[in-house]
């Protein structure tokens, strides 16, 4: 009867152990899943927001833009100046001053520069040399992707802004609004009957060709005297 009464009490004991460790596995794995889930909301609730999105799509092309810049300077110091130097004149003004030769077999001669302001070759006098350091080269060539688009919107704005229609007569009407600042000397002029020169093109041109025509009778009388003068 004791032993059975042992027995019973160990067996007890087994079973609220077991029941214990039952259970607290059961809590933990409970918190851990609640832990998870709400981690996975949280980042489903980041994903799902716009704001988040646009922000994302935004950096990724960003990288991507100077990706392709990088690997458009490093063509162009490595592989190719043309294309290391295609679109830069929209960021700075072509021809720029030299302080050196940019190529290493040229490197200790002087810049030679043609009759436009361009640098050429010392050698064979033709354009094949860099036009710009090779470091500002690849800086503006890193930027390129960014910027050339907004210098190239900004440039037709300001075209679109700049760019004024003149329809026929503009020019005599601009010049009649000119205010004009009358001296003694002209005062003089007038009273002496000087002609006023009112833009007229077709005026201008018949005053030059009256000039033309005095000047070939003038020349042709003297040419006659003079060989009248010689024959006698």
């Amino acid at each position: 009867m004791l032993v059975c009464i042992l027995f019973l009490v160990v067996l007890s004991g087994a079973v609220a152990r077991e029941v214990n460790t039952s259970y607290f596995r059961f809590r933990n794995d409970r918190l851990n899943r609640q832990c998870e889930d709400a981690v996975l909301n949280k980042e489903k609730n980041i994903i799902e927001k716009p704001v988040y999105i646009i922000l994302m799509l935004i950096f990724i092309v960003i990288f991507l833009l100077l990706l392709l810049g990088v690997i458009k300077g490093l063509l162009g110091l490595f592989v190719s100046k043309q294309i290391g130097e295609a679109g830069l004149g929209l960021f700075v003004d072509l021809p720029t001053h030299l302080n050196q030769c940019q190529e290493k077999e040229l490197k200790q001669r002087p810049v030679v520069y043609d009759v436009a302001g361009w640098p050429v070759n010392p050698d064979t006098r033709e354009r094949n040399v860099r036009l710009l350091p090779k470091r500002l080269n690849f800086c503006l060539n890193v930027i390129f992707f960014l910027a050339y688009p907004l210098a190239l919107i900004l440039k037709c704005c300001a075209m679109c802004c700049c760019i004024r229609e003149y329809r026929e007569g503009d020019e005599k009407r601009s010049f009649r609004k000119l205010n004009a600042i009358r001296t003694h000397k002209s005062k003089d002029l007038v009273s002496l009957g000087a002609k006023v020169n009112k833009y007229d093109e077709e005026q201008k041109e018949k005053d030059d060709t009256d000039y033309v025509l005095n000047q070939m009778n003038k020349s042709q009388s003297s040419l006659h005297n003079n060989r009248s003068t010689y024959g006698e």
